[in-house]
């Protein structure tokens, strides 16, 4: 007799089996946002790949891309007033200062 089910027995409490839980899918598997953007929150990862990009070089087309999916985002947009849509002001007004940087 294990040790589990003597414990189980004394205790008065059946083994219990474990319940498999659903694995979620790595980061890494994900796939990363093309340079055109389809998904309705892609213009936050590009806006994130923009404003994390330390290579000077290679800042002005991230900029270059994060403006155009968040404008396409905002002419997608059916409510001028939403969460969203405040929060794509903010990253546009966020890209507006990196440029100035430059």
């Amino acid at each position: 007799m294990t040790l589990e089910r003597l414990n189980s027995r004394q205790s008065g409490i059946l083994p219990v089996r474990p319940i498999p839980i659903p694995r979620c899918r790595r980061a890494s598997a994900r796939k990363l946002p093309s340079m055109s953007p389809d998904n309705d929150r892609d213009w936050l990862d590009v806006y994130r790949a923009a404003a994390m990009e330390f290579n000077r070089s290679k800042l002005p087309a991230r900029i270059d891309v994060a403006e155009k999916a968040i404008h396409k985002r905002l002419r997608g947009l059916p409510i001028a007033h939403s969460k969203e849509h405040r929060e794509l002001r903010d990253a546009l007004n966020s890209l507006a200062v990196l440029k100035r940087m430059l």
